[in-house]
């Protein structure tokens, strides 16, 4: 039963049911009220049978997550603020708690990684039939000046009214881009987490069934690619390169996947995927983000240890624009001390993946190696799009944490082939990764002053 409340957990925060159809309970929260009974549900479970798949120092860091949020308010001199930003990351906190209390298994895996995909489609749909024939156009739909667009993600952005297809065509003058509720309400959001499923899609894949993979695979995956077509986001083909780029170069060789991105960038440019909107860094929207990420390394170095505080880097901003980086937004609003939480979870994920990727092939265990690689592309494909979307704390980066973890359980605890499960070394690694992504953008954004227009 925990079990298949958590299920329904992850099919409510994809697809907004509540936001599309009765949003005068979104103020009740009724997601996060579910969650919260799901945890009760499954702390009873998981006190006889006692399989928890996050180990202590997952539990550990994200409780140093929590507990920098919490103080980067009340160090500012906002003490209640401290709850309310506790609150309001707790849909996220609550997802990776709940992964790893309840996906104990390879065959439990699997089956939130269904679950996602079949909720992502679902949304997708409902987005697509709003682009097309106006289901909730005046929700679904954001129509922005392509010339005025500059820095900001939503600037100048109008809700198209309840239209059919001609009314929502992209113009010259205006770009029409497709969204969903929620947590998906930007399209670049919306972009970004396509973009982590499509990984899992290829989960179903099974050799020489090319009826069934027809069906469960490839129109999926084309249907979701034309998703991410219409959300015209540029970050999206950052991602999808990281996927291909990390998901085939051991099978198709580095200099065929380099050939292949050329061409999927290539591509993308003649469809028009970003909405004749430029991808050089001298373009007024980029050269504008590498402005505001400079502003947000002026608020890490004026508040160095907890940041402005959680949620207030557009009040602190002069340009009054978010920061279109997750690590900025991290190291403006958490400070070092938050930030070396938050790349923690990340690294600790992303190192355990690693050590699976060593293992898996040596047992001939087909299944489990394809879990471990479609993680590892999913995770990367968001960190890929996060470097340049302020997507710190949204739920989805939380739930892929969770999954990681629960992967990396499941190895050892259903085959002994493996030994025991050891924790791997992460505190060295995220300290290096801190100090790491401060150079990276210290450099890239003097570069810019240097030689930029």
């Amino acid at each position: 039963m925990a079990f298949l409340l958590y299920l329904t957990v992850i099919a409510l925060t994809y697809i907004r049911i509540f936001e599309a159809f009765a949003p005068e309970m979104v103020v009740y929260r009724p997601v996060l009220v579910l969650s919260m009974i799901t945890l009760v549900w499954t702390l009873i479970r998981v006190s006889s049978t006692r399989q928890i798949a996050g180990g202590a120092r997952h539990f550990l860091i994200l409780f140093g997550l929590i507990c920098s949020i919490a103080l980067s308010l009340i160090t500012n001199g906002w003490i209640g603020g401290g709850l309310r930003a506790v609150t309001d990351f707790a849909p996220s906190a609550l997802l990776f708690i709940l992964t790893v209390l309840n996906v104990t298994s390879q065959a439990k895996l699997r089956a939130t990684c269904i679950v996602i995909v079949v909720s992502i489609l679902l949304a997708a749909a409902g987005s697509v039939a709003g682009y097309h024939f106006g289901f909730l156009g005046h929700r679904l739909l954001l129509s922005q000046s392509v010339a005025q667009e500059g820095n900001n993600e939503t600037i100048d952005e109008e809700e198209t009214p309840n239209v059919g297809p001609a009314e929502a065509d992209t113009t010259e003058d205006r770009l029409v881009r497709i969204r969903n509720l929620g947590m998906l309400s930007d399209p670049n959001d919306f972009a970004q987490a396509i973009v982590m499923v499509l990984p899992f899609v290829w989960l179903l894949w099974s050799r020489g069934e090319w009826l069934m993979n027809l069906f469960l695979v490839i129109i999926p995956t084309s249907f979701l690619l034309y998703t991410v077509y219409l959300t015209h986001s540029r970050g999206a083909l950052i991602g999808l390169s990281a996927i291909l780029l990390l998901g085939l170069r051991k099978s198709l060789g580095t200099l065929r996947i380099v050939l292949l991105v050329v061409i999927l960038v290539s591509t993308a440019y003649l469809a028009n995927l970003s909405g004749s909107r430029p991808f050089s860094v001298n373009e007024e929207s980029a050269g504008g983000r590498l402005d505001i990420w400079s502003e947000g390394l002026e608020m890490l170095r004026a508040h160095p240890l907890f940041g402005v505080g959680y949620g207030q880097f557009v009040e602190s901003s002069e340009s009054g624009l978010t920061a279109h980086n997750s690590v900025v937004l991290s190291l403006a609003e958490l400070g070092v001390v938050g930030t070396f939480f938050w790349l923690a979870l990340i690294v600790v994920a992303a190192r355990e993946l690693q050590v699976l990727v060593t293992l898996s092939p040596s047992i001939n265990r087909r299944e489990a190696h394809r879990l471990v690689i479609a993680l590892r592309c999913s995770l990367a494909g968001f960190l890929a799009c996060a470097f340049f979307l302020s997507r710190t704390y949204v739920p989805h980066l939380f739930l892929m944490l969770g999954l990681c973890a629960a992967l990396s359980y499941s190895f050892y605890h259903e085959d002994v082939r493996f030994g025991v499960r050891r924790p791997v070394k992460w505190l060295p690694q995220s300290a290096a990764a801190l100090i790491g992504c401060i150079l990276v953008l210290y450099v890239v954004i003097r570069f810019k002053h240097a030689f930029g227009s």
